[in-house]
């Protein structure tokens, strides 16, 4: 019923009706809380009743404090480009955690590189770096999605299909925030050719090749 109301441009209506979903709490494991909050937060911003700070607040209610559940609605609001917003996302979740950092930096750099690009955002991300003593292939990977190192570079530092995979996701994901649609297609489709379907960045060139294809990127 909420997306019959979506479909059909009531907006407001839809929202409610997938916040009242998330207000259920019935199965917190269950990835339908992720795809309610994200449901919530796409039709309230196309709605007219909130201000984006109340609706990023009333979405992350619905998955309360599950750090889980956060990371991966931050995700689906980047593939939503939405990407301040996962940036806040991220930033919240990075500073709760106690190890591990270098997922959510990548995020991120992510968000960063998608959204305004605010230097004091850049700044702190750099910071974290060091301050937790991020190195190896993580710390590459954040430098060059935040443009501190060149293609070139991050690709002499590929040897195995999974950073294959990796790099040309972002690198499709980089040049489709750009506008280089074809650029991002022909990457895309590099990171699928390496097989490596058990990353994550493999199912997000995947999504993400079919949304440039749909023409809804």
């Amino acid at each position: 019923l909420a997306r019959d109301f979506s479909i059909k441009g009531h907006y407001d209506i839809a929202a409610e009706l997938y916040q009242e979903l998330g207000a259920t709490k019935d199965d917190l494991r269950s990835g339908k809380y992720v795809r309610y909050a994200a449901a919530f937060f796409y039709n309230s911003m196309k709605g007219e009743n909130q201000s984006r700070e109340r609706i990023l607040i009333d979405a992350l209610s619905i998955l309360v404090d599950d750090i889980g559940l956060r990371i991966a609605f931050g995700s689906q609001l980047i593939s939503m480009e939405y990407y301040d917003d996962a940036y806040q996302i991220f930033e919240e979740v990075n500073q709760t955690l106690d190890a591990d950092r270098h997922t959510t930096l990548v995020m991120m750099s992510i968000a960063w590189r998608g959204g305004s690009q605010l230097p004091e955002r850049k700044a702190s991300i750099l910071k974290d770096l060091e301050s937790y003593h991020i190195e190896g292939w993580y710390r590459k990977v954040i430098m060059f999605v935040l443009g501190e190192i060149d293609e070139k570079t991050i690709y002499s530092l590929v040897d195995n299909a999974n950073k294959a995979c990796e790099i040309h996701y972002l690198i499709g994901l980089i040049k489709s925030m750009e506008g280089q649609k074809n650029d991002s297609i022909k990457h895309l489709l590099i990171s699928l050719e390496t097989k490596a379907s058990r990353n994550l960045e493999y199912r997000y060139a995947h999504d993400k090749l079919k949304k440039i294809i749909a023409g809804s990127h």
